[in-house]
């Protein structure tokens, strides 16, 4: 039950993103649409890889499971310090800097 009140606040805040930057987003090209998805996909996607995989892999080195939930925690930290930039980046870049007002 938690997982889906989780979900459903995470659904929540994007829609309402999405409804607050409507009018940018509808002044965006379709290729410019389809390519900020496509970079918050791939945004996700290494995101994933690294907590699951690299996380899992790391956190399982230690032996105290206080340890393994603090590894993991700042790896989780570290991931999105890490993609956060790049996807600000390639989102700016492929907007021309239309979607974040720096």
């Amino acid at each position: 039950m938690l997982k889906l009140l989780i979900m459903l606040f995470c659904l929540f805040i994007a829609l309402r993103l999405l409804f607050k930057k409507r009018q940018i987003i509808l002044g965006l090209s379709v290729k410019q649409v389809f390519l900020s998805v496509v970079a918050y996909l791939v945004a996700v996607l290494i995101g994933t890889v690294c907590i699951y995989y690299i996380g899992n892999w790391i956190a399982k080195s230690f032996a105290s499971p206080f340890l393994q939930y603090a590894v993991f925690i700042l790896i989780i930290i570290v991931t999105f310090a890490f993609v956060q930039p790049l996807l600000h980046k390639a989102v700016n870049r492929i907007t021309d800097g239309k979607l974040f007002n720096d």
